[in-house]
């Protein structure tokens, strides 16, 4: 380590990414020193699902699937209409031609089951030519394998972890990046020397400011269920020192059926099961179907269906005979628990986020849905549901007319867990500045880099792979 510093590598960030380039440069032989602002380590990781991908792995290959490979996985991500979109061509082939040295990475670590070990089809968008998805309960499995790794880089004085601190800005000098400043839990700041910075310091999700700025101006309300840590604080050290910044005016596509906490603005009460409900119809406030509620509410015309509806809000409206032959509506999702039939019918009495009405006209009302419109919407519907098609939208099942009171209408918006767009970067993981030019010293990984899943599992995948390289090239950098 060279004089004039504290210490080799700063790592920003504990999370996924973070956890593995603190891991990986350590293992390059730097002293790296590792803040985040949160009491724990784990970031996003702690609340996220458990899906991961990767290309010609060791499962596999013992499940028999001898054809994959970094070139075709590419070919399977570009068909995803929105990797086209944002997507650098060069760092997705580095993150296909890496993703399977992840998976088994994580496999030989035990953080899959022996039944998660077999690759299955993707869970989101569109199929791939062959099986290269795993999925765990949740993305806990592999943080836990992860941290014991990253613990016995600290136990043998690689890795010094510092938590409940803020990196508030970094320091540049002539020649690029060479620390940070950070704040304490009690306000004191202090200046840190290094011979690199890593930034993994996840998304914007857990800013409702930003969310809004970049993502969601027109929605009435936008909810998060990401990391009240995930602030964006990365995105804006990028910006002060003018880092370019990419996919910042690309589409989410953010999660259906929020519900809206009435005294927690910003945050979730509930979710609504948006996955082909039997009977239910989603209305926009101007008392219109828009789509086929049972395409499935992860692919993507259900959500832009969402996302293109006035103030971006779908109104959920069923009836006592729907209540009364199927599971409750109010589901678990993430940390929300599901909700009984008891719970919602109080919730509709409240008359907040959920309406409940003798009739049609007085739900209109009272949810502040076009009256005219809803009313015409449930006599088509049930006209359908008689004839047994659908003419709007070709939905198969219609099993239940709407009208049996009384009424009901959910108040539904988009919500979040991630965030998309953030400071460009090359396949070294160096920032780069407006003029496309390396920010000397100055790495970055994970979900602040604008990084947007190309498919299934990625997203996770590519805080592996992301984060490895970045602490490989910022401890080669700094040695």
């Amino acid at each position: 380590m060279k004089k004039n510093r504290d210490v080799d590598v700063i790592v920003v960030g504990a999370g996924a990414a973070g956890l593995v380039a603190a891991i990986t440069a350590a293992d390059e032989g730097a002293k790296v020193l590792q803040f985040d602002k949160a009491p724990e380590l784990g970031g996003t990781f702690l609340i996220s699902e458990g899906t991961s991908s990767g290309a010609a792995t060791k499962t596999q290959f013992e499940a028999g699937i001898y054809g994959d490979s970094p070139y075709l996985f590419y070919k399977d991500c570009m068909k995803e209409s929105r990797a086209r979109e944002v997507c650098d061509s060069e760092i997705l082939m580095f993150y296909c031609q890496h993703s399977g040295e992840a998976v088994d990475w994580l496999d030989s670590l035990g953080a899959y089951s022996e039944t998660e070990r077999k690759p299955i089809p993707p869970i989101y968008g569109e199929i791939w030519e062959v099986n290269r998805t795993y999925a765990t309960r949740s993305a806990l499995k592999y943080l836990t394998v992860i941290l014991e790794e990253h613990k016995k880089r600290i136990e043998r004085g690689d890795i010094q972890v510092v938590l409940n601190t803020q990196t508030t800005s970094l320091l540049q000098e002539e020649g690029g990046i060479v620390g940070v400043r950070a704040r304490s839990q009690d306000g004191t700041e202090k200046d840190y020397k290094a011979g690199a910075v890593v930034l993994c310091t996840g998304g914007y999700g857990g800013s409702a400011d930003l969310m809004r700025k970049y993502k969601f101006p027109r929605a009435k309300e936008i909810l998060s269920d990401a990391s009240p840590y995930a602030t964006g604080d990365g995105l804006i050290m990028c910006q002060e020192i003018g880092a370019k910044m990419v996919n910042l005016d690309q589409s989410l596509l953010p999660y259906m059926g929020g519900v809206p906490d009435p005294d927690n603005p910003g945050r979730l009460l509930a979710f609504v099961n948006m996955e082909k409900y039997p009977g239910v119809i989603w209305v926009t406030l101007d008392g219109k179907r828009v789509v086929n509620e049972h395409g499935g509410y992860l692919t993507p015309p259900p959500r832009l269906a969402m996302l293109n509806a006035p103030e971006m809000v779908l109104m959920v409206i069923l009836d006592k005979k729907i209540m009364d032959e199927n599971t409750p509506i109010l589901i678990n999702h993430f940390r929300l628990p599901g909700q009984s039939w008891e719970w919602f019918d109080k919730k509709a009495e409240e008359g907040v986020v959920i309406k409940k009405a003798n009739t049609i006209e007085e739900l209109g009302y009272s949810s502040g849905i076009d009256v005219q419109n809803l009313k015409d919407t449930i006599t088509k519907w049930n006209g359908y549901v008689e004839a047994g098609k659908d003419l709007d939208f070709d939905r198969k099942e219609l099993n239940y007319k709407i009208e049996n009171p009384p009424f009901y209408s959910i108040t539904t918006v988009p919500s979040v867990v991630i965030s998309a767009g953030g400071p460009a970067t090359n396949v070294r993981q160096q920032v780069l500045d407006k003029t496309g030019k390396v920010i000397p010293g100055l790495y970055a990984a994970g979900e602040m880099t604008g990084f947007r899943g190309f498919g299934t599992g990625s997203s996770n995948t590519g805080c592996f792979v992301f984060g490895k390289q970045a602490g490989i090239m910022a401890a080669q950098h700094a040695l």
